[in-house]
């Protein structure tokens, strides 16, 4: 009886923290935890540096990486410069169009049934007010076969100041996006910087600290 009251337990701790949209839906989310797996390479090297936070190492398990630092080319074999998104206009929008007119574009992957996505977003909002010149934000939303005008209703009362696009499929063609919230780096030439897998316990300072950091580098 013991055993199967832990069970139930653990099975209600992991419906919590994370969600999924189904068995073989192409991201999950990640909630915040205790385990913080995190490591960087030279970037110059091009190598991406990817760090991550999960309730646990089951939490991951569609990754099968042993590292959360990946090979640029291996995250990313092309540039983002070829991917197409669609905007909330239904237009279709180039990769090189979106990444081309800024140093560094930070792009934040989400989609509203992810919890700690849409807490997430708050922390976005006000990152995107003090961003220096040359660096931008957007969102890329995986909520399949929602319409702009739902988004939008849902977004709405969270002021999101930065512009959204819908992935239909063709981003997760160049990056191999193990969950989400997951949020890229990307230099203007359309290359993959960094990468941060779940939402980090202060977003905001996170992610202002490490555009400084990456600026540098360029």
């Amino acid at each position: 009886m013991k055993k199967i009251l832990i069970i139930l337990l653990i099975s209600t701790f992991f419906f919590v923290a994370g969600c999924s949209k189904s068995s073989d839906t192409r991201t999950k989310s990640v909630n915040n935890g205790e385990t913080n797996t995190s490591s960087q390479n030279d970037i110059g090297s091009n190598n991406a540096s990817a760090e991550a936070e999960a309730p646990s190492d089951s939490a991951l398990k569609t990754d099968n990486s042993d590292s959360k630092t990946s090979n640029a080319q291996e995250k990313s074999p092309q540039s983002f410069h070829h991917i197409s998104l669609s905007d909330l206009n239904n237009n279709t929008i180039s990769g090189k169009d979106i990444f081309s007119k800024n140093n560094i574009t930070i792009v934040n992957c989400f989609a509203t049934w992810c919890p700690p996505c849409m807490r997430e977003i708050p922390s976005l909002v006000s990152l995107n007010t003090k961003l220096p010149e040359g660096v931008a934000l957007i969102g890329i939303s995986f909520d399949d076969g929602m319409t702009a005008k739902e988004l939008q209703d849902i977004l709405g009362p969270l002021g999101i100041n930065y512009p959204l696009y819908f992935d239909g499929g063709n981003f997760t063609c160049f990056f191999d996006m193990q969950a989400i919230p997951d949020t890229l780096f990307i230099d203007k030439h359309g290359n993959l910087l960094f990468y941060y897998v779940g939402a980090p316990a202060n977003p905001e300072k996170f992610f202002a600290d490490k555009t400084q950091e990456l600026l540098k580098q360029l």
